[in-house]
C-alpha cells in the first residue's frame, strides 16, 4: 500500500481535530467515564504548536496523521493516529516501519512513546527497554 505523508497547514486543523476526537472518543470513555471536550481541545491544541504535524494520505484520501521530531540523537514519533475506518489495514504498522528505516544510521535512534507494546507487533527490537 502506497501513502503520501503532506505537511498538515492550518486548513488541516478542523480535520485533525475531529480525527483525534474519532480515534480517542471510545478511550476517553473507557477512562474516564466520559468526554472531555476542554481536554481534548487542550491537548489538539498543544499537539499543534508542537508542529511537525503529517497528513497520512492513501489514494488521495486522509487518512490518520503522524508527528515526526528529527533530534539529533534520535527521530522521535510524538502522536500517531490513524481513522477509526481505516485502522486494521497496517497502515499505522507501515508509518513505524518506515520511520524506523528513515532512522538508518545506528547512531540515530527513534523514540517512541509505548515503544516496548509496539515492539511486539512490528518485530522491532527492543534493546535497553
Amino acid at each position: 500500500m502506497d501513502y503520501q505523508l503532506v505537511a498538515a497547514t492550518e486548513d488541516d486543523r478542523q480535520w485533525l481535530e475531529q480525527l483525534r476526537r474519532s480515534v480517542y472518543r471510545d478511550l476517553f470513555f473507557a477512562t474516564w467515564g466520559n468526554w472531555d471536550e476542554a481536554r481534548h481541545l487542550r491537548h489538539c491544541s498543544e499537539c499543534w504548536d508542537q508542529g511537525n504535524i503529517f497528513c497520512v494520505e492513501v489514494g488521495g484520501v486522509r487518512v490518520g496523521m503522524i508527528q515526526l521530531f528529527d533530534g539529533p540523537d534520535a527521530i522521535e514519533v510524538g502522536e500517531i493516529q490513524i481513522s477509526p475506518s481505516y485502522q486494521g489495514r497496517g497502515i499505522g504498522s507501515m508509518l513505524l516501519r518506515d520511520t524506523v528505516r528513515s532512522a538508518g544510521q545506528p547512531e540515530e535512534g527513534l523514540a517512541i512513546y509505548r515503544l516496548k507494546e509496539l515492539s511486539s507487533v512490528l518485530a522491532l527490537p527492543t534493546i535497553g527497554l
